[in-house]
């Protein structure tokens, strides 16, 4: 789950988007394109089965206007035992 919190009054809407993933490879998805504060939305992170082993990192981010947020993440692929 991701949530937008406001601060000092924020009520707007956020646009959300997602970068730094190699393409075609990892896909994440928001539940919403756009979150309200208060609100939360549902991420779905899916691999392809040719990703490899290794730590791929992104950023999913809101704006609102010409101010945005972005929050690191990562995805840690192992090989199955």
């Amino acid at each position: 789950m991701l949530s937008l919190t406001p601060l000092n009054g924020f009520s707007a809407t956020a646009a959300l988007s997602v970068t730094g993933l190699p393409p075609a490879r990892i896909t994440i998805k928001p539940s919403a394109t756009q979150v309200r504060a208060d609100k939360a939305v549902t991420v779905t992170v899916r691999a392809a089965s040719t990703l490899p082993p290794g730590v791929h990192a992104f950023a999913i981010s809101g704006a609102v206007g010409s101010t945005v947020r972005s929050v690191p993440f990562s995805l840690t692929v192992t090989l199955p035992p």
